[in-house]
């Protein structure tokens, strides 16, 4: 259960970092460049970029936020840090609980002698 929030936080972080990238090169773009279009995880569309100076940002729970690319990007880079926070703190407790685990191992292994 805990590798699995740990492998979910991971996928979280690497999509985060992407879009923050994305964010970055935007930047650099200027208007009319054409652009593959995500529809889906798996599905991109020809276009352009249009104006470059707002991006619109999911913060969670169908919510989105205008925000520069600037601004999008130090979200996409806070939200990176908090989940590696996360995961370093269910790393912690899976660890704990490894140790736990060898203690009553041991314990009923020398009962049982």
């Amino acid at each position: 259960m805990c590798a699995e929030s740990v492998q979910k936080l991971q996928q979280a972080v690497g999509k985060y970092h992407t879009s923050g990238m994305a964010c970055e090169a935007l930047n650099e773009e200027e208007v009319g460049t054409p652009m593959l279009v995500p529809v889906t995880e798996s599905l991109y569309v020809p276009g352009k970029v249009g104006a470059t100076d707002k991006v619109l940002v999911d913060i969670g729970t169908g919510y989105f936020v205008e925000k520069t690319p600037k601004g999008a990007e130090e979200y996409c880079k806070k939200k990176v840090q908090e989940l590696r926070v996360n995961m370093e703190r269910i790393m912690n407790v899976v660890q704990q609980k490894r140790k736990q685990l060898v203690m009553v191992s041991e314990q009923l292994s020398k009962r049982g002698q």
